[in-house]
């Protein structure tokens, strides 16, 4: 970025943007303005208002087409807002950037599971819960947010209930995912017909209220998720968090989190904070190139030693470099069964959304033959599929111990 064009964390609060126009261009405050507010609009879709919380994916994808992504990242490094970033690099070159506003960025679709659902090579215990999984659409009756980062296919209800009664498993957490927004309409319905087989955990903004969040809780709701990992979308105003946190404080919740694995000796802290029951989703998304003892995954294992934390050995799909049958990943589960068995849970993932790659795309029955190399000893595996999931329920609703 040239030096007249320097991003300048200090100056660039939302009353600040007009005047941090370059003085040559400033007579033409009224475009910026109305760029500024086209690309709210753009950024922030028609499901959320708050402008904080502006699709840091959406944005950057937003400046790749102008080629102006090195200086965006540099910006948000900053802890500048995604919109501003791009109302500021947008004003910075208005003859080339002239019709910026006007390019469609392409929201592409990605894969969805087979037909078909592989079994395992080992047979479930009765009572397994599957605790991360999505129900998608239909969305003709719950339609995707305007500003998700990718279209999956429908995953239906029913698609959810044969993958599975295939597999055996009885109970499960339907988990929110951001491709619905803050609109918890299909993972409540999902709850609603399973007659009790699966509870909800649902997402909440700065809107929420202690009497919307008992009526969630009345339609099956024992959870909400905070999914803030950039590669999906999301991110986290800390104020929306603390207020969520006080409209459920008397439901006996938990709270849930996905973020990037590299965030995670940054979070430590503050994630030691929370006060109430916490999951922590797809092993921290730690990257298993680095080792047992990156800062990152002694960060995971630190947070799993305490009373009220809580880690789903899912995703590693997600986060494995090898591929099925997840070599890489096996030391890790390893060390967090050593260090907290009766605070791990597993989730498949179904249907895995954010697949582009058909060979990359993860196998149900695999997945499972995966957890038994996770987690050799049977009657140790059982505890995570079955009594595991019964005890965090019953975990949220009791104070935690505080460990220092």
């Amino acid at each position: 970025m040239p030096d007249s064009r320097t991003v300048d964390a200090e100056r660039f609060a939302e009353g600040d943007l007009i005047e941090c126009a370059p003085s040559s261009e400033r007579q033409q405050v009224d475009m910026l303005r109305r760029r500024e507010a086209n690309l709210r609009g753009f950024l922030l879709g028609e499901t959320h208002q708050d402008l904080v919380r502006a699709s840091y994916q959406k944005a950057r994808s937003f400046m790749k087409i102008g080629r102006r992504v090195a200086e965006f990242d540099r910006g948000f490094a900053h802890g500048l807002p995604s919109y501003i970033i791009v109302c500021i690099l947008t004003n910075n070159a208005w003859e080339r950037d002239a019709d910026l506003m006007d390019t469609e960025v392409v929201i592409r679709d990605c894969l969805g599971p087979p037909a078909r659902v592989s079994r395992p090579t080992w047979s479930l215990p009765a009572g397994s819960w599957d605790t991360h999984f999505h129900v998608l659409g239909p969305q003709n009756r719950f339609p995707f947010a305007a500003n998700r980062k990718y279209t999956p296919p429908d995953a239906s209800f029913e698609a959810c209930r044969s993958f599975h009664q295939a597999l055996g498993i009885e109970r499960g957490f339907v988990v929110h995912a951001n491709t619905h927004g803050f609109d918890n309409a299909v993972d409540l319905d999902a709850a609603a017909r399973s007659e009790g087989q699966y509870l909800a955990v649902v997402r909440l903004d700065g809107a929420a209220t202690p009497e919307n969040c008992r009526a969630l809780h009345r339609a099956g709701a024992r959870g909400v998720r905070f999914a803030f990992n950039p590669q999906h979308g999301g991110t986290l105003d800390r104020q929306v968090f603390d207020h969520v946190l006080h409209c459920i404080g008397d439901l006996g919740w938990f709270v849930e989190l996905h973020f990037a694995g590299s965030a995670l000796p940054e979070l430590e802290s503050w994630i030691s904070s929370i006060p109430i029951t916490v999951v922590i989703d797809h092993f921290g998304r730690i990257d298993p190139r680095h080792g047992l003892y990156h800062p990152s995954f002694e960060s995971l294992v630190s947070l799993a030693g305490r009373d009220n934390i809580w880690v789903k050995i899912s995703g590693a799909d997600r986060i494995s470099h090898q591929g099925q049958p997840y070599t890489d990943v096996v030391p890790f589960a390893h060390r967090l069964a050593a260090v907290a068995p009766e605070r791990l849970l597993w989730g498949s993932d179904w249907p895995h959304t954010g697949y582009f790659d058909a060979g990359r795309f993860p196998d149900a029955g695999k997945l499972l033959d995966a957890l038994a190399a996770f987690v050799p000893d049977e009657r140790a595996r059982r505890a995570i599929l079955v009594e595991n999931p019964l005890r965090l329920l019953r975990a949220a609703t009791i104070p935690p111990r505080r460990v220092d």
